[in-house]
Protein backbone atom coordinates (compact mmCIF):
# COMPACT_ATOMS: atom_id res chain seq x y z
CA UNK A 1 0.00 0.00 0.00
CA UNK A 2 1.15 3.76 -0.47
CA UNK A 3 0.02 6.58 1.22
CA UNK A 4 -0.08 9.20 -1.34
CA UNK A 5 0.17 8.73 -5.37
CA UNK A 6 0.10 11.04 -7.82
CA UNK A 7 0.51 10.63 -12.21
CA UNK A 8 3.44 10.29 -13.48
CA UNK A 9 5.46 11.35 -10.24
CA UNK A 10 7.38 9.10 -8.64
CA UNK A 11 8.26 9.91 -4.46
CA UNK A 12 11.66 11.76 -4.47
CA UNK A 13 11.30 13.23 -8.20
CA UNK A 14 10.98 16.85 -6.73
CA UNK A 15 14.48 18.23 -6.58
CA UNK A 16 13.35 21.16 -5.12
CA UNK A 17 11.50 19.38 -2.10
CA UNK A 18 14.58 17.18 -1.50
CA UNK A 19 17.11 19.87 -2.05
CA UNK A 20 14.63 21.99 0.54
CA UNK A 21 14.97 19.11 2.97
CA UNK A 22 18.47 18.61 2.74
CA UNK A 23 18.93 22.21 3.53
CA UNK A 24 17.45 22.11 6.99
CA UNK A 25 20.86 20.91 8.60
CA UNK A 26 20.45 17.70 10.38
CA UNK A 27 17.10 16.71 9.46
CA UNK A 28 16.96 12.64 9.81
CA UNK A 29 19.43 13.47 13.11
CA UNK A 30 17.34 13.58 16.13
CA UNK A 31 19.28 15.98 18.63
CA UNK A 32 19.20 16.36 22.04
CA UNK A 33 20.29 18.83 24.43
CA UNK A 34 23.63 17.71 26.61
CA UNK A 35 25.24 19.97 28.91
CA UNK A 36 24.61 23.81 27.88
CA UNK A 37 23.61 22.28 24.07
CA UNK A 38 20.76 23.50 23.20
CA UNK A 39 18.08 21.42 21.27
CA UNK A 40 17.98 22.33 18.16
CA UNK A 41 14.56 22.00 16.64
CA UNK A 42 13.83 22.41 13.03
CA UNK A 43 10.94 23.88 11.66
CA UNK A 44 9.30 23.70 8.12
CA UNK A 45 6.81 26.34 7.67
CA UNK A 46 3.98 27.72 4.41
CA UNK A 47 5.58 30.49 3.37
CA UNK A 48 1.88 32.27 2.31
CA UNK A 49 0.61 33.80 -0.48
CA UNK A 50 3.15 36.96 0.44
CA UNK A 51 6.58 35.31 1.52
CA UNK A 52 8.17 38.35 2.91
CA UNK A 53 5.51 39.00 5.07
CA UNK A 54 5.51 35.33 6.54
CA UNK A 55 9.37 35.31 6.90
CA UNK A 56 9.20 38.61 9.13
CA UNK A 57 6.52 37.79 11.14
CA UNK A 58 7.88 34.06 11.53
CA UNK A 59 11.31 35.84 12.49
CA UNK A 60 9.36 37.89 15.72
CA UNK A 61 8.14 34.47 16.56
CA UNK A 62 11.36 32.52 16.70
CA UNK A 63 13.21 35.30 18.63
CA UNK A 64 10.65 35.50 21.37
CA UNK A 65 10.48 32.05 21.72
CA UNK A 66 14.38 31.83 21.71
CA UNK A 67 14.06 34.22 24.33
CA UNK A 68 11.68 32.31 26.08
CA UNK A 69 12.80 28.96 26.13
CA UNK A 70 16.41 29.66 25.84
CA UNK A 71 17.62 26.11 25.68
CA UNK A 72 15.65 25.25 22.34
CA UNK A 73 17.57 26.78 19.16
CA UNK A 74 14.71 26.60 16.39
CA UNK A 75 15.68 26.63 12.82
CA UNK A 76 13.68 27.97 10.78
CA UNK A 77 12.48 27.55 6.72
CA UNK A 78 9.37 28.08 4.47
CA UNK A 79 8.12 26.42 1.56
CA UNK A 80 5.58 27.20 -1.42
CA UNK A 81 1.92 25.17 -1.14
CA UNK A 82 2.52 24.37 -4.50
CA UNK A 83 4.77 21.58 -3.61
CA UNK A 84 3.08 20.30 -0.72
CA UNK A 85 2.52 16.84 -1.60
CA UNK A 86 5.54 16.54 -2.90
CA UNK A 87 7.77 17.83 0.16
CA UNK A 88 5.37 15.27 1.97
CA UNK A 89 6.11 12.47 -0.10
CA UNK A 90 9.91 12.75 0.38
CA UNK A 91 9.52 12.68 4.13
CA UNK A 92 7.26 9.72 4.76
CA UNK A 93 9.85 7.97 1.48
CA UNK A 94 13.03 9.13 2.86
CA UNK A 95 12.52 9.46 6.86
CA UNK A 96 14.41 12.57 6.11
CA UNK A 97 12.52 16.09 7.55
CA UNK A 98 11.69 19.21 9.99
CA UNK A 99 10.59 18.39 13.33
CA UNK A 100 7.60 20.51 13.08
CA UNK A 101 6.33 20.82 9.51
CA UNK A 102 3.14 22.52 8.73
CA UNK A 103 0.26 21.76 6.45
CA UNK A 104 -3.24 22.55 5.43
CA UNK A 105 -6.37 21.17 7.36
CA UNK A 106 -7.06 18.84 4.93
CA UNK A 107 -3.50 16.60 5.00
CA UNK A 108 -4.64 15.49 8.25
CA UNK A 109 -6.49 11.84 7.72
CA UNK A 110 -3.55 11.28 5.01
CA UNK A 111 -0.85 11.95 7.50
CA UNK A 112 -2.26 9.97 10.11
CA UNK A 113 -2.37 6.80 7.84
CA UNK A 114 1.20 7.31 6.85
CA UNK A 115 1.65 6.75 11.26
CA UNK A 116 4.86 8.85 10.07
CA UNK A 117 3.72 11.87 12.96
CA UNK A 118 3.64 12.07 16.19
CA UNK A 119 0.37 11.66 18.37
CA UNK A 120 -0.41 13.70 20.57
CA UNK A 121 -0.97 12.57 24.35
CA UNK A 122 -3.04 13.95 26.77
CA UNK A 123 0.38 15.62 28.68
CA UNK A 124 1.56 17.06 25.48
CA UNK A 125 -1.99 18.47 24.81
CA UNK A 126 -2.22 20.03 27.94
CA UNK A 127 1.16 21.84 27.43
CA UNK A 128 -0.21 23.64 24.46
CA UNK A 129 -3.45 24.61 26.33
CA UNK A 130 -5.48 23.12 23.67
CA UNK A 131 -7.94 24.00 25.99
CA UNK A 132 -8.19 27.73 24.96
CA UNK A 133 -8.79 26.65 20.70
CA UNK A 134 -11.69 27.21 19.10
CA UNK A 135 -13.71 24.19 19.25
CA UNK A 136 -14.42 24.01 15.54
CA UNK A 137 -10.63 24.79 14.71
CA UNK A 138 -9.91 21.21 15.79
CA UNK A 139 -12.95 19.46 14.37
CA UNK A 140 -10.68 17.68 11.84
CA UNK A 141 -7.59 16.54 13.81
CA UNK A 142 -10.13 13.63 15.16
CA UNK A 143 -9.53 10.78 13.21
CA UNK A 144 -11.65 7.93 14.53
CA UNK A 145 -9.91 5.98 16.45
CA UNK A 146 -6.70 7.81 16.82
CA UNK A 147 -5.25 10.43 18.64
CA UNK A 148 -4.69 13.74 17.13
CA UNK A 149 -1.16 14.06 15.61
CA UNK A 150 -1.04 17.94 15.03
CA UNK A 151 -2.82 21.32 15.96
CA UNK A 152 -4.46 23.76 14.11
CA UNK A 153 -2.44 27.45 13.80
CA UNK A 154 -5.01 29.03 12.09
CA UNK A 155 -8.17 29.08 10.67
CA UNK A 156 -9.31 29.93 6.90
CA UNK A 157 -13.08 29.68 6.48
CA UNK A 158 -14.42 30.16 3.15
CA UNK A 159 -16.80 33.44 1.88
CA UNK A 160 -18.78 35.06 0.04
CA UNK A 161 -16.90 38.41 -0.89
CA UNK A 162 -19.26 41.29 -1.96
CA UNK A 163 -18.93 44.62 -3.17
CA UNK A 164 -20.65 47.05 -0.43
CA UNK A 165 -20.68 50.30 -3.03
CA UNK A 166 -21.91 48.04 -6.24
CA UNK A 167 -24.74 46.21 -3.74
CA UNK A 168 -25.68 49.95 -2.63
CA UNK A 169 -26.32 51.09 -6.10
CA UNK A 170 -27.85 47.72 -7.50
CA UNK A 171 -30.25 48.63 -4.58
CA UNK A 172 -29.42 45.07 -3.25
CA UNK A 173 -30.22 44.96 0.56
CA UNK A 174 -28.12 41.99 1.85
CA UNK A 175 -25.91 39.91 0.68
CA UNK A 176 -27.74 36.40 -0.59
CA UNK A 177 -28.88 33.38 1.46
CA UNK A 178 -29.50 31.25 -1.71
CA UNK A 179 -28.22 30.39 -5.13
CA UNK A 180 -31.08 31.34 -6.63
CA UNK A 181 -30.86 35.14 -4.75
CA UNK A 182 -27.73 34.49 -5.69
CA UNK A 183 -28.05 34.26 -9.19
CA UNK A 184 -30.79 36.92 -9.09
CA UNK A 185 -28.38 39.83 -7.53
CA UNK A 186 -25.51 38.28 -10.11
CA UNK A 187 -27.97 39.29 -13.13
CA UNK A 188 -28.64 43.19 -11.49
CA UNK A 189 -24.83 43.62 -10.99
CA UNK A 190 -23.79 42.22 -14.69
CA UNK A 191 -22.84 45.07 -16.87
CA UNK A 192 -20.63 43.45 -19.81
CA UNK A 193 -20.47 46.46 -22.01
CA UNK A 194 -18.83 48.14 -19.03
CA UNK A 195 -16.69 44.94 -18.28
CA UNK A 196 -18.61 44.60 -14.91
CA UNK A 197 -19.89 41.18 -14.28
CA UNK A 198 -22.10 40.14 -11.34
CA UNK A 199 -19.64 37.63 -9.98
CA UNK A 200 -15.70 36.31 -10.40
CA UNK A 201 -14.99 32.34 -10.14
CA UNK A 202 -11.39 30.54 -10.10
CA UNK A 203 -12.03 27.43 -12.85
CA UNK A 204 -8.22 27.54 -13.80
CA UNK A 205 -7.37 27.56 -9.64
CA UNK A 206 -5.95 24.02 -8.97
CA UNK A 207 -8.44 23.86 -5.93
CA UNK A 208 -11.15 26.34 -6.31
CA UNK A 209 -13.72 23.94 -8.34
CA UNK A 210 -13.20 21.08 -5.96
CA UNK A 211 -14.04 23.94 -2.78
CA UNK A 212 -16.96 25.20 -4.75
CA UNK A 213 -18.17 21.46 -6.09
CA UNK A 214 -17.28 19.72 -2.32
CA UNK A 215 -19.84 22.92 -0.54
CA UNK A 216 -22.55 23.15 -2.98
CA UNK A 217 -22.86 18.84 -3.35
CA UNK A 218 -23.33 18.65 0.10
CA UNK A 219 -25.95 21.38 0.48
CA UNK A 220 -27.39 19.65 -1.93
CA UNK A 221 -27.04 16.26 -0.13
CA UNK A 222 -24.25 14.08 -2.20
CA UNK A 223 -20.78 13.31 -2.08
CA UNK A 224 -17.89 13.55 -3.99
CA UNK A 225 -16.13 10.19 -2.18
CA UNK A 226 -18.44 7.32 -0.54
CA UNK A 227 -17.71 7.13 3.25
CA UNK A 228 -15.37 4.64 2.60
CA UNK A 229 -12.93 6.72 0.32
CA UNK A 230 -12.95 4.12 -2.07
CA UNK A 231 -15.09 5.32 -4.75
CA UNK A 232 -15.43 8.94 -6.61
CA UNK A 233 -19.07 9.99 -7.37
CA UNK A 234 -18.80 13.07 -9.36
CA UNK A 235 -21.22 12.06 -11.90
CA UNK A 236 -23.53 10.56 -9.49
CA UNK A 237 -27.28 12.51 -9.44
CA UNK A 238 -26.85 14.88 -7.14
CA UNK A 239 -23.09 16.28 -7.23
CA UNK A 240 -23.68 16.36 -11.20
CA UNK A 241 -26.60 18.72 -10.69
CA UNK A 242 -24.23 21.07 -8.63
CA UNK A 243 -21.40 20.94 -11.31
CA UNK A 244 -23.83 21.77 -13.88
CA UNK A 245 -24.94 24.61 -11.69
CA UNK A 246 -21.32 26.08 -11.45
CA UNK A 247 -21.36 25.88 -15.14
CA UNK A 248 -24.15 27.51 -15.74
CA UNK A 249 -22.81 30.99 -14.35
CA UNK A 250 -21.06 31.02 -17.32
CA UNK A 251 -23.03 28.65 -19.72
CA UNK A 252 -26.51 30.02 -18.95
CA UNK A 253 -26.91 32.81 -16.33
CA UNK A 254 -23.63 34.81 -17.93
CA UNK A 255 -23.29 36.13 -14.82
CA UNK A 256 -19.22 35.70 -14.76
CA UNK A 257 -16.75 36.61 -17.43
CA UNK A 258 -15.92 34.39 -20.16
CA UNK A 259 -12.10 35.60 -19.02
CA UNK A 260 -12.92 33.56 -15.92
CA UNK A 261 -11.85 30.62 -17.62
CA UNK A 262 -8.37 31.38 -17.01
CA UNK A 263 -8.61 32.58 -13.76
CA UNK A 264 -6.62 31.40 -10.44
CA UNK A 265 -7.92 32.63 -7.17
CA UNK A 266 -5.23 35.62 -7.18
CA UNK A 267 -6.78 36.53 -10.99
CA UNK A 268 -10.09 36.25 -9.05
CA UNK A 269 -9.69 38.60 -6.02
CA UNK A 270 -7.78 40.82 -8.62
CA UNK A 271 -10.78 41.29 -10.24
CA UNK A 272 -12.62 41.60 -7.32
CA UNK A 273 -10.64 44.72 -5.92
CA UNK A 274 -10.60 46.07 -9.46
CA UNK A 275 -14.34 46.17 -9.45
CA UNK A 276 -14.67 44.04 -12.65
CA UNK A 277 -16.71 41.98 -10.04
CA UNK A 278 -19.16 42.76 -7.17
CA UNK A 279 -19.22 38.93 -5.85
CA UNK A 280 -16.36 35.82 -5.01
CA UNK A 281 -18.17 33.04 -3.74
CA UNK A 282 -16.02 30.41 -1.98
CA UNK A 283 -13.37 33.04 -1.38
CA UNK A 284 -10.51 31.65 0.92
CA UNK A 285 -9.88 34.20 4.03
CA UNK A 286 -6.30 34.31 2.78
CA UNK A 287 -7.67 36.24 0.05
CA UNK A 288 -7.15 39.23 2.75
CA UNK A 289 -3.41 38.89 1.74
CA UNK A 290 -4.18 40.62 -1.63
CA UNK A 291 -7.39 42.96 0.08
CA UNK A 292 -4.65 44.04 2.29
CA UNK A 293 -2.65 45.90 -0.59
CA UNK A 294 -5.68 48.59 -1.09
CA UNK A 295 -6.98 49.24 2.23
CA UNK A 296 -9.36 51.92 1.55
CA UNK A 297 -11.32 49.55 -0.48
CA UNK A 298 -11.16 46.67 2.42
CA UNK A 299 -11.98 49.36 5.07
CA UNK A 300 -15.01 50.60 2.97
CA UNK A 301 -16.35 48.44 0.03
CA UNK A 302 -15.36 44.73 0.72
CA UNK A 303 -18.29 42.48 2.42
CA UNK A 304 -17.80 38.95 3.96
CA UNK A 305 -20.84 36.96 4.40
CA UNK A 306 -21.69 33.32 4.52
CA UNK A 307 -21.95 31.66 1.32
CA UNK A 308 -25.70 30.76 0.68
CA UNK A 309 -26.43 27.56 1.77
CA UNK A 310 -29.97 26.84 -0.41
CA UNK A 311 -29.36 25.08 -3.72
CA UNK A 312 -30.34 26.79 -6.96
CA UNK A 313 -33.86 26.38 -7.37
CA UNK A 314 -34.59 25.08 -3.96
CA UNK A 315 -36.95 26.98 -1.16
CA UNK A 316 -34.92 25.19 1.51
CA UNK A 317 -31.82 22.36 2.28
CA UNK A 318 -33.08 19.14 0.45
CA UNK A 319 -33.47 16.23 2.97
CA UNK A 320 -29.70 14.90 3.68
CA UNK A 321 -28.24 18.49 2.64
CA UNK A 322 -26.33 20.40 5.57
CA UNK A 323 -26.54 24.25 6.12
CA UNK A 324 -23.37 24.25 5.50
CA UNK A 325 -21.38 27.61 4.97
CA UNK A 326 -17.63 26.78 4.44
CA UNK A 327 -15.04 23.73 5.24
CA UNK A 328 -13.28 23.44 7.79
CA UNK A 329 -9.51 24.85 6.60
CA UNK A 330 -6.93 26.12 7.65
CA UNK A 331 -3.09 25.26 8.83
CA UNK A 332 -1.69 22.52 11.54
CA UNK A 333 1.47 22.01 13.10
CA UNK A 334 2.53 18.70 13.09
CA UNK A 335 5.57 16.57 14.62
CA UNK A 336 8.00 14.47 12.13
CA UNK A 337 8.40 10.85 13.79
CA UNK A 338 11.23 9.89 12.33
CA UNK A 339 13.38 12.78 12.65
CA UNK A 340 12.70 13.61 16.00
CA UNK A 341 14.18 12.79 19.66
CA UNK A 342 11.87 13.36 22.92
CA UNK A 343 13.77 16.22 23.69
CA UNK A 344 13.06 17.48 20.17
CA UNK A 345 9.08 16.22 20.48
CA UNK A 346 9.01 18.05 24.16
CA UNK A 347 10.31 21.16 22.43
CA UNK A 348 7.99 21.16 19.47
CA UNK A 349 4.98 20.61 22.22
CA UNK A 350 6.25 23.82 23.43
CA UNK A 351 6.56 25.51 19.69
CA UNK A 352 3.50 24.77 19.17
CA UNK A 353 1.61 26.13 22.38
CA UNK A 354 3.41 29.36 21.84
CA UNK A 355 2.63 29.76 18.42
CA UNK A 356 -0.99 28.77 19.68
CA UNK A 357 -0.97 31.37 22.68
CA UNK A 358 -3.35 34.69 22.82
CA UNK A 359 -0.37 36.94 21.64
CA UNK A 360 0.96 34.96 18.62
CA UNK A 361 -2.19 34.58 17.55
CA UNK A 362 -2.79 38.13 17.46
CA UNK A 363 0.57 39.15 15.80
CA UNK A 364 -0.01 36.50 13.42
CA UNK A 365 -3.71 37.73 12.05
CA UNK A 366 -1.94 41.74 12.04
CA UNK A 367 0.73 40.84 9.60
CA UNK A 368 -1.09 38.56 6.88
CA UNK A 369 -5.07 38.26 8.14
CA UNK A 370 -5.19 34.78 9.33
CA UNK A 371 -8.20 33.89 11.70
CA UNK A 372 -7.26 33.02 15.09
CA UNK A 373 -7.57 29.76 16.78
CA UNK A 374 -6.75 30.30 19.89
CA UNK A 375 -10.47 32.39 21.44
CA UNK A 376 -8.75 34.62 24.25
CA UNK A 377 -7.54 36.35 20.88
CA UNK A 378 -10.58 37.72 19.89
CA UNK A 379 -11.06 39.49 23.15
CA UNK A 380 -9.00 42.02 21.11
CA UNK A 381 -11.17 45.18 20.07
CA UNK A 382 -9.52 45.16 16.58
CA UNK A 383 -11.49 41.59 16.01
CA UNK A 384 -14.52 42.91 17.53
CA UNK A 385 -15.51 44.15 14.08
CA UNK A 386 -18.54 43.11 11.69
CA UNK A 387 -15.78 41.84 9.37
CA UNK A 388 -14.20 39.53 11.36
CA UNK A 389 -17.12 38.51 13.91
CA UNK A 390 -18.24 37.17 10.46
CA UNK A 391 -15.47 35.07 9.85
CA UNK A 392 -15.84 33.69 13.32
CA UNK A 393 -19.48 32.90 13.16
CA UNK A 394 -18.53 30.85 9.06
CA UNK A 395 -15.78 29.25 10.89
CA UNK A 396 -18.69 27.91 13.75
CA UNK A 397 -20.85 27.05 10.76
CA UNK A 398 -18.18 24.80 9.18
CA UNK A 399 -17.63 20.99 8.29
CA UNK A 400 -14.85 18.85 7.67
CA UNK A 401 -13.66 17.49 4.61
CA UNK A 402 -13.97 13.77 3.67
CA UNK A 403 -11.37 11.73 6.30
CA UNK A 404 -9.66 10.16 3.87
CA UNK A 405 -6.33 9.71 2.01
CA UNK A 406 -8.00 10.02 -1.09
CA UNK A 407 -9.58 13.68 -0.46
CA UNK A 408 -5.64 14.98 -1.68
CA UNK A 409 -6.31 13.02 -5.16
CA UNK A 410 -9.41 14.73 -6.29
CA UNK A 411 -8.29 18.08 -6.99
CA UNK A 412 -5.54 17.20 -9.29
CA UNK A 413 -7.83 15.01 -11.76
CA UNK A 414 -11.01 16.77 -11.23
CA UNK A 415 -9.85 20.23 -11.76
CA UNK A 416 -8.09 19.79 -14.45
CA UNK A 417 -10.63 18.43 -16.32
CA UNK A 418 -13.69 20.50 -15.67
CA UNK A 419 -11.03 23.61 -16.65
CA UNK A 420 -11.29 22.06 -20.20
CA UNK A 421 -14.86 21.94 -20.17
CA UNK A 422 -15.35 25.43 -18.77
CA UNK A 423 -12.70 26.44 -21.92
CA UNK A 424 -14.98 25.30 -24.51
CA UNK A 425 -18.44 26.74 -22.71
CA UNK A 426 -16.04 30.11 -23.67
CA UNK A 427 -15.01 28.62 -27.13
CA UNK A 428 -18.71 27.60 -28.11
CA UNK A 429 -17.43 24.24 -28.59
CA UNK A 430 -19.28 22.31 -25.53
CA UNK A 431 -21.22 19.45 -26.61
CA UNK A 432 -24.83 17.75 -25.35
CA UNK A 433 -23.20 15.07 -22.82
CA UNK A 434 -19.88 16.33 -22.63
CA UNK A 435 -19.91 17.27 -18.53
CA UNK A 436 -21.13 13.79 -18.29
CA UNK A 437 -18.29 11.89 -19.89
CA UNK A 438 -16.30 14.18 -18.27
CA UNK A 439 -17.42 13.37 -14.77
CA UNK A 440 -17.24 9.61 -15.44
CA UNK A 441 -13.99 9.74 -16.94
CA UNK A 442 -12.93 12.23 -13.55
CA UNK A 443 -14.60 9.39 -11.46
CA UNK A 444 -12.47 6.30 -13.33
CA UNK A 445 -9.01 8.29 -12.82
CA UNK A 446 -9.81 9.07 -9.49
CA UNK A 447 -10.55 5.49 -8.53
CA UNK A 448 -7.12 4.27 -9.95
CA UNK A 449 -5.19 6.67 -7.98
CA UNK A 450 -6.80 6.09 -4.80
CA UNK A 451 -6.71 2.41 -5.21
CA UNK A 452 -5.06 0.47 -2.58
CA UNK A 453 -4.68 4.22 -0.54
CA UNK A 454 -4.13 3.32 3.45
CA UNK A 455 -7.53 4.57 5.29
CA UNK A 456 -6.78 5.78 8.87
Amino acid sequence: MTYLQYPKRTLCVSMMSATLLATIAGCGSPSTATGHQPVVLHVLMEQGNVPPVTQKFLATVKKEFEARYPHIQVKLATYPATSTSTTLDTMIASHHGPNVFEIGTTFIPTLTASRAFVPWSRAMLQTAHTQELVPASTRMDYVPGHRPIGLPDSAEPFVLWYNKAMFRAAHIAHPPTTWGEFIADAKKLTHPSRGVWGAAIAPADPFYSMHITWLLSRQMGGAVINARGTQAQFASLKVATTIRFYLDMLKTFHVVSPADVQYTEQDMISAFMQGKAAMVPVGGLYDLSQLNSNPEFLKHDVGAAPNPIVPYGLSHVPKGGVKAESFISGQEQVIFKYSSSSAQVAAATKWIGYYDSPSVQYQMWKAYGALPVNQQAYTKTALSTPLWKSFETIETHSYPTPRVPGWLTMPTVYDKNLATVFDDIALHKYSPGQLTRTLRSVDSQINTSIAGLKTP
